[in-house]
């Protein structure tokens, strides 16, 4: 039987972690699939939980990496209505959820 140590990862730096984070980004791109949390801690070298600690959040490391985020939570009130008032002008009448779905959207109606 053989006895191996797995690398403890200790004291990385953000710029290790957003370099990671771009290098998962890419594999994925190449097939098709969105990074996510749970993707990252697929293919990823470290986990998304340490990289939300250290960047506050898993989509401010996503930011700092400049990756658009492909869910968003907690988005302040304003950004909602803001978002629902661009929506009404394009489609020139009050949208309804499933105009909510579409572009020029940025948020669903289930958030």
């Amino acid at each position: 039987m053989e006895f191996k140590l797995e690398p403890f990862h200790r004291n990385v730096s953000k710029d290790d972690l957003l370099e990671d984070i771009r290098k998962v980004q890419s594999l994925l791109k190449s097939t098709n699939k969105k990074l996510t949390f749970r993707n990252y801690n697929e293919h990823g070298k470290y986990t998304a939980g340490t990289i939300a600690v250290r960047f506050g959040g898993w989509n401010t490391a996503l930011k700092a990496a400049q990756i658009e985020p492909t869910q968003e939570k907690n988005i302040p009130i304003d950004d909602l209505f803001d978002n629902m008032r661009s929506v009404w002008i394009a489609k020139g009448r009050p949208p309804v959820s499933r105009d909510m779905a579409r572009s020029p959207s940025r948020y669903g109606a289930a958030i």
